[in-house]
């Protein structure tokens, strides 16, 4: 068992990977991190039931928890996370992928809150051959956000990361962030009353 992770962001949680086991094995003695944990499993749990999400249906999840530790134990997932700190010009076709995986799996209803992931962006997504699997659920919320929020998330994410280092677009990642907000314009123009 391998530390890939040691409390981003002073967050309290651990990460580890267990190759043989095929589990990411996540754990926490901290309340912020037990609480963050929490909310990770409740994530899970509403995900891997979507009526959508057929691949994932039953994907096991074990976690246990006392006063003062939560170990919260996914199945490792084939494929690879997108890189976050790439330009919208290079995750362009990753973030179109992860629009539509969100547009199959959340529910549509204007003027309804729907649950939040959070931290919605490609660096939170596998993208393999076949599907796509949205991992670390550390902050989601259930009913707390309207339609598309986590989309506009993941948009300016990305344009933040092209900003890096000059503090503005370049004229080719202008192109793509035009294309992407219209898009999102699009999704919510499309959902239903």
């Amino acid at each position: 068992m391998n530390l890939i992770s040691n409390s981003p962001h002073g967050n309290g949680i651990y990460t580890f990977i267990n190759k043989k086991d095929k589990l990411i094995i996540k754990s926490s003695l901290t309340k912020t991190g037990i609480a963050s944990l929490k909310r990770e499993l409740s994530g899970y749990q509403w995900y891997f039931n979507v009526e959508n999400n057929n691949n994932y249906n039953n994907s096991p999840i074990v976690s246990f928890s006392n006063d003062k530790y939560h170990r919260l134990c996914i199945q490792l997932f084939s494929g690879q996370t997108g890189n976050s700190n790439l330009s919208l010009s290079a995750n362009y076709l990753l973030i179109l992928k992860a629009f539509e995986h969100y547009v199959s799996i959340w529910p549509t209803k204007k003027d309804v809150f729907v649950p939040l992931h959070g931290d919605f962006s490609v660096g939170n997504i596998i993208y393999n051959k076949e599907d796509i699997v949205i991992i670390d659920w550390e902050h989601f919320e259930n009913n707390s956000a309207p339609w598309g929020f986590d989309l506009v998330n993941m948009l300016y994410e990305s344009v933040y990361f092209s900003m890096v280092p000059k503090n503005k677009l370049s004229i080719s990642n202008e192109k793509y962030f035009l294309l992407l907000r219209n898009k999102i314009s699009e999704l919510l123009n499309d959902v239903p009353n």
